[in-house]
């Protein structure tokens, strides 16, 4: 028996670590300092599951992941929720709890597959692709007449972004659009600029120790990292190169996401022009004639003054279109400079310490068969599992989150900065909208778009 004692005491503990919690916003506004000891606090877990999770948008499927009517595949959302994201005959995507509403089974034990139909094994109830009732066994004896329409499975809130499936646990949420913000204009840059949409290959899944707060962290902001953690990767191109492709702009918006486009220093300057956007004109000059087709002029400009777009979806989703050389294949200049790619990543949390890692490699559906493939090694090169860009990063996650959890009273003395390119002046006059969510850096090396991501989870955390 749970004693009033026992409820008020734990609504304490929770009111004081929102009161921490405040304070280190606080120090993160005041000071461009963020401390460490809450990034894998127990504590902080626990009030992540209850006020961040359910209450944003979540990137669920690509509907190139599932093509067919009757396609579906598993997906877990945040911690503990796990959905079913289905193509229904009508083919529309829906997503449902994966939950049978009789006895509470999880219904569907396959990770992916296509069925007309979902039966739960447990009782023999069946459902449509629909996600309504059906079929009861042993209806008559069993109940006479069953009400089959109060008992469908349960829909999530569902949008769809240019062919990507987002899903929300919360019953009444903005929409996917004001979620987004102003950003949106931007973030079409990628999601929008091709009519044939993109092809998702399977997504490589790792469950790797970290908390999922570093990986995000590094997806909405770091390029400083790049020179000294990547000096393997960065060994490949000159000081110059370097230089030139952190140039650019930070499009980072008060709700937490970031996109950046870098490069343009490099344009005409060791650069030729017909290297932008992104070694496109050299491989596959139909993606350029697309998003000239169909982003706006000022749309265009910009992805045409970059060499490299990544980023984030608040609070989880990574994403990035840049170039690497493959240093075993054979290729005749232009060619030899780099490949294209493209990949998504998602953080999904399962502990403190623990992270479910998606990884996946994207690529237009009409690109060429000999491009797909080539672009699909560039990527498992630098990206992949084994890859040399990828397993730097992780290592450096892991060990974050270990230290973040060294003994309470030092960790609250250790403020690391966020001050990388404060001395650079933000951008009133811009290109593209920017109204009071946005914020334009001129420069890929700023870590303010970071301290717009940690306020924001600190504001879901916080209440406000």
């Amino acid at each position: 028996m749970i004693e009033k004692n026992d409820i008020s005491k734990n609504k304490y503990e929770k009111e004081k670590l929102i009161d921490e919690l405040v304070k280190v916003r606080e120090d993160l506004d005041e000071n461009h300092e963020l401390q460490l000891w809450w990034i894998a606090d127990e504590r902080v877990f626990d009030l992540e599951k209850e006020r961040l999770w359910p209450n944003i948008w979540h990137f669920i499927v690509h509907e190139s992941e599932i093509p067919k009517p009757g396609d579906f595949t598993i997906r877990s959302v945040g911690p503990t929720d796990e959905v079913l994201a289905i193509r229904g005959q009508d083919n529309r995507i829906r997503v449902f709890l994966n939950i049978c509403p009789h006895r509470g089974l999880q219904i569907v034990k396959a990770e992916k597959g296509n069925s007309k139909f979902i039966t739960c094994p447990y009782h023999g109830w069946t459902f449509n692709s629909n996600g309504k009732l059906i079929g009861v066994s042993l209806e008559a004896l069993a109940y006479g007449e069953l009400d089959k329409e109060r008992y469908g499975l349960l829909e999530l809130k569902t949008e769809n972004y240019a062919g990507f499936i987002f899903s929300t646990l919360n019953e009444n949420p903005e929409s996917l659009e004001n979620y987004l913000g102003e950003i949106k204009w931007y973030m079409d840059i990628l999601f929008k600029r091709n009519s044939s949409g993109y092809q998702f290959f399977p997504a490589e899944r790792r469950i790797i120790k970290f908390n999922w707060k570093i990986g995000a962290d590094s997806f909405v902001h770091d390029v400083y990292h790049f020179i000294i953690t990547h000096k393997s990767a960065s060994s490949l191109y000159s000081f110059e190169y370097i230089k030139n492709i952190i140039s650019g702009y930070q499009i980072a918006s008060k709700k937490g996401h970031n996109i950046r486009f870098l490069g343009k220093d490099g344009k005409g300057r060791g650069f030729p022009a017909e290297f932008f956007p992104i070694l496109y004109p050299v491989w596959t000059p139909n993606v350029v004639e697309e998003a000239k087709k169909l982003l706006d002029p000022k749309q265009f400009e910009l992805f045409s003054l970059s060499y490299h777009l990544s980023g984030l979806v608040f609070p989880n989703l990574g994403f990035f279109n840049g170039i690497r050389k493959i240093p075993d294949i054979d290729l005749e200049y232009p060619k030899s400079v780099g490949i294209p790619h493209i990949s998504f990543r998602l953080l999904r949390p399962i502990s403190t310490d623990t992270t479910e890692y998606y990884n996946w490699f994207v690529v237009e559906k009409d690109a060429s068969e000999e491009f797909k493939e080539l672009s699909y090694r560039t990527f498992m090169n630098g990206f992949g599992a084994g890859g040399v860009v990828e397993t730097d990063d992780i290592e450096h996650w892991t060990y974050i989150t270990k230290a973040s959890r060294y003994s309470v009273n030092y960790m609250r003395k250790i403020k690391v900065p966020y001050k990388v390119g404060d001395y650079v002046t933000s951008l009133k006059d811009f290109m593209g909208p920017h109204g009071e969510d946005l914020d334009i850096i001129p420069t890929g090396l700023t870590e303010k778009s970071a301290r717009y991501m940690w306020r924001r989870i600190l504001d879901y955390l916080i209440g406000d």
